[in-house]
């Protein structure tokens, strides 16, 4: 009888570290978008603000933040067309995008 239940818990202990998953609690997700020009202000929106409204800059930025979200997406935008905008974004240290476009870039979702 005894051996029976320690097989039994043996082999609870195995399933339930099998199901145990690898994915990360959370991402440390790091941005950084440049302009190729200083006169016109960029809007980016998706990089941690805290009011979710996004934030101007001009030239270039590069924010660090932490998400729990295994889904993620960043928007950036120019009113001019001729600006060159450059993304990239790592995701705990390993680089997924890098996206070069003029005026409107959406990342998409950069997390997998």
């Amino acid at each position: 009888m005894k051996v029976i239940f320690k097989l039994i818990c043996l082999s609870l202990l195995f399933v339930c570290c099998s199901c145990s998953s690898d994915e990360p609690s959370e991402y440390t997700v790091t941005v950084e978008v440049s302009a190729s020009s200083d006169n016109d202000a960029v809007w980016i929106h998706g990089i941690g603000e805290h009011n979710g409204q996004g934030v101007y800059f001009q030239r270039y930025i590069r924010r660090t933040f932490v998400t729990q979200y295994a889904s993620a997406q960043i928007i950036i935008r120019c009113d001019d067309p001729k600006i060159l905008l450059t993304v990239k974004i790592w995701v705990n240290n390993k680089l997924v995008k890098d996206i070069v476009g003029n005026s409107y870039i959406d990342t998409g979702n950069y997390i997998y």
